[in-house]
């Protein structure tokens, strides 16, 4: 089943368990289903954050850039004005799976340049009957290549207000640490994976161990925003439970943080070293310390026993 228009209500496919023909949203007849390991990739890997334009006249560039092993065939964003609702849907001319709804706005991308950069602009002013409110119009980025391959669908905001500008940001952004799972017992080398995002500009990511800071990566100017990894050698640190935190800062300063503990459990090792070697030279070490001094102690004990002997026989 598939929820298209994020509703929380799935709609079964079509014949032979296919995409839902209709009756949904538009995402999921812009979908093209294959399989195999072979399927060629088709991705968009940058797209604008969000954006915010005045009510009235206003004019802003939109933008994906989009990577593929073949030839790109179409890249358009479908722009959705606030409480929208499905209606009917139309094939385009070539009876592919572009879709258009009557109730959206479809602005096709173009590389004019041969950079994999695809722009165009969002015109609020020469369209008073689509942009006729304020609040959030969601922009999803659809790219399709020649063979037929659709990459997934990415999505930002355009936020049209009375001026234009970003308000007084106070929420702060989302954290989350992806890697490892919160209580995980490691070992040898992980990675530490973290993810941020923001209502508005996120500024950076940080990872601390115990207090201490491991790395800090400032985030792009667009999304999606990266992932930020680590990878922890946890035989610098001793056995036992030790503290992960990621912290988020957006450009407001708003700050967001999460914490996890894991049990670091290396074997017999120190700090730096694994002692594997060093314990059994420490051993042998011992042994033969103990085996010296039981031996001479033997010796002790009987050249005592002997004067012990001598001095009774005179004594008596």
């Amino acid at each position: 089943m598939i929820d298209d228009n994020h509703d929380e209500v799935g709609h079964v496919g079509g014949p032979l368990f296919g995409l839902p023909n209709g009756g949904d949203g538009s995402d999921a007849l812009n979908v093209w289903i294959g399989m195999g390991s072979n399927c060629p990739e088709t991705t968009v890997n940058f797209f604008p954050n969000r954006m915010y334009m005045k009510l009235g006249i206003s004019i802003k560039p939109i933008w994906a850039v989009v990577d593929n092993d073949s030839l790109i065939e179409k890249v358009y964003t479908i722009i959705i004005p606030p409480n929208w609702t499905p209606s009917e849907m139309i094939s385009d001319d070539e009876g592919s799976n572009l879709i258009e709804d009557t109730g959206v706005l479809l602005i096709e991308l173009h590389d004019y340049d041969g950079d994999r950069n695809y722009t165009n602009y969002i015109e609020v002013g020469l369209d008073p009957d689509f942009w006729n409110t304020t609040g959030d119009y969601k922009a999803n980025f659809y790219a399709r290549s020649q063979d037929r391959t659709v990459a997934d669908i990415q999505s930002t905001y355009i936020t049209l207000n009375e001026d234009g500008q970003a308000p007084p940001d106070n929420t702060p952004p989302t954290i989350s640490i992806l890697n490892p799972s919160a209580n995980a017992t490691v070992s040898d080398v992980i990675n530490i994976t973290a993810e941020g995002n923001d209502e508005q500009a996120l500024d950076k990511i940080q990872i601390f161990c115990d207090g201490a800071l491991l790395k800090e990566e400032a985030m792009p100017p667009y999304l999606p925003y990266p992932e930020v990894i680590y990878n922890l050698n946890t035989s610098n640190y001793i056995n036992g439970l030790h503290n992960i935190t990621a912290i988020a800062i957006d450009k407001a300063n708003n700050v967001k943080q999460t914490s996890i503990g894991i049990n670091i459990q290396n074997g017999l090792q120190i700090p730096g070293f694994q002692i594997t070697t060093l314990l059994i030279g420490s051993l042998l070490g011992v042994i033969l310390i103990i085996y010296y001094i039981c031996k001479k102690g033997l010796k002790g004990i009987k050249i005592n026993r002997r004067i012990e002997f001598i001095n009774s026989f005179f004594y008596y």
